[in-house]
């Protein structure tokens, strides 16, 4: 990693961090990021407002320069016209990172403000996030500098997005829901410095993330080699995935009005992607149903050789294999010795093709037993359990003997992939207990698409 790179650290691992318009009133964007400090952050803070003397217990700076200690981090957020004096001091401070919450510049048409904002930055070696974001999480370090939720869940993806606003959604309709955990969250906004290259260089070499997501609008002009040199160095060690918004025309003008980009050709964005081992995602479910995937399972070795599915229900087998057949997802080919393992274990009516259709006849042991011989199968590199809730089939007992199921099949690094139907509260245990739980085929049969895409994709560039 370069020494440009090596810096960006501090905007994820900064010692000090000072917030530029703290303020007293709950409600209030600099009083939300400073309570979201105070709630969880390891390191120093220093609220910086000329007009009080204490806030949420810590006590208050005039401005950065009053501040005795070194401040590594300096979290912005008051009106844009002040933001250029702000900086200036920041630069007087020695601060190596700024994030500018504030809006109001080239989103609005207001170039020449955040030009004078970037060049004063620049003179001074210290680098810039945004404007016009909501702000960067770091778990690791309880580092939560933005005005979204205090408590984020901990975990292993990495989300990297120009919309502020679709960040702290994800935030909060996947916290606690679907076991998906954070590792980092950083807001780009207009990029005027900071964009996506820089970050994936950084979280790339993170050893907390496993899996970074990306919500692109447009990539910063000539930046599309450093982005595919970041993202293909980044892919050979992890995944990346990304939704690229501005696909249509009307999506690109307002593309152009949200973050003041440039949406540009998709066509060229699905090729710089392939090119740099970006997994190109068509929806936001497909975002996250793969980030969960690649957050809680291993990774299979090469060379791919298909999904298995287990379903106790011929109905759920046929849309998972249309599901797949639609993406091009390959299906497993079982050996006569998996089948005749397998059909010892069914009855003479169950189905030991692929996908393997246990029938409803059987028990909840049962189906664990042949869930367990799956993954034990040589044939396959990933295994899908498909499990509806019957009166003779509980949630409940599936749960009981998953986790050991689920051990197994890490231990032999094998993705173990669960759809269930069923009652609500038995979904989020499953999700709880670390096993990626889908409740439709289509949406495994995504994350199973991402996944086969990355594994051909790393056999051919890993080197």
């Amino acid at each position: 990693m370069s020494r440009q790179h090596t810096v960006l650290w501090e905007l994820f691992r900064p010692s000090s961090v000072a917030v530029v318009g703290a303020s007293r009133h709950p409600g209030k964007v600099g009083h939300s990021i400073l309570r979201n400090l105070v709630a969880s952050y390891k390191g120093k803070i220093y609220p910086v407002n000329p007009l009080a003397k204490q806030i949420l217990g810590l006590k208050c700076y005039p401005r950065l320069t009053a501040i005795p200690d070194s401040v590594d981090m300096a979290v912005i957020a008051i009106p844009a016209p002040k933001v250029p004096d702000v900086v200036c001091d920041a630069c007087k401070k020695g601060v190596k990172v700024s994030v500018i919450i504030s809006s109001g510049f080239s989103e609005v048409g207001n170039h020449e403000l955040e030009r004078r904002v970037v060049e004063t930055a620049k003179s001074c070696g210290m680098r810039i996030v945004g404007p016009n974001v909501f702000g960067v999480i770091y778990t690791p370090i309880g580092l939560n500098a933005t005005f979204g939720p205090p408590e984020v869940p901990r975990g292993s993806v990495a989300v990297i997005t120009q919309s502020g606003a679709l960040g702290l959604a994800l935030l909060y309709r996947f916290m606690g829901v679907k076991g998906l955990g954070f590792s980092a969250m950083l807001s780009l906004g207009n990029m005027s410095d900071i964009d996506f290259a820089d970050a994936i260089w950084v979280l790339g070499e993170d050893e907390h993330t496993r899996v970074i997501a990306l919500y692109v609008e447009g990539l910063r002009p000539l930046r599309g080699r450093a982005f595919i040199e970041a993202a293909r160095h980044a892919a050979k060690k992890k995944p990346i995935v990304a939704i690229k918004a501005g696909r249509s025309k009307r999506g690109s003008k307002a593309v152009a009005s949200h973050t003041g980009s440039m949406a540009g050709d998709v066509s060229i964005y699905q090729a710089a992607f392939r090119k740099a081992g970006v997994f190109m995602v068509r929806s936001l479910s497909g975002l996250l149903d793969a980030s969960l995937l690649f957050s809680l399972q291993p990774i299979p070795p090469q060379p791919w050789r298909g999904v298995m599915i287990v379903t106790n229900g011929g109905g759920l087998g046929v849309l998972a294999v249309d599901a797949m057949e639609e993406l091009g997802v390959t299906l497993a080919k079982l050996s006569p010795e998996t089948r005749s393992k397998i059909r010892s274990m069914l009855p003479w009516f169950a189905s030991t093709l692929n996908p393997i259709d246990t029938t409803a006849s059987i028990t909840t042991d049962t189906y664990l037993e042949v869930l367990h011989a799956a993954v034990d199968a040589p044939d396959a590199s990933a295994v899908l359990a498909m499990f509806a809730e019957l009166p003779n089939m509980k949630g409940e007992e599936l749960a009981k003997g998953m986790e050991d199921i689920l051990r197994h099949a890490r231990e032999r690094g094998k993705p173990l992939l669960l759809v269930y139907v069923g009652k609500h509260e038995i979904f989020y245990q499953f999700a709880a207990e670390g096993i990626p739980v889908y409740e439709s085929p289509y949406e495994a049969a995504e994350a199973l698409h991402a996944l086969e895409w990355y594994v051909r994709w790393r056999a051919k560039h890993a080197q």
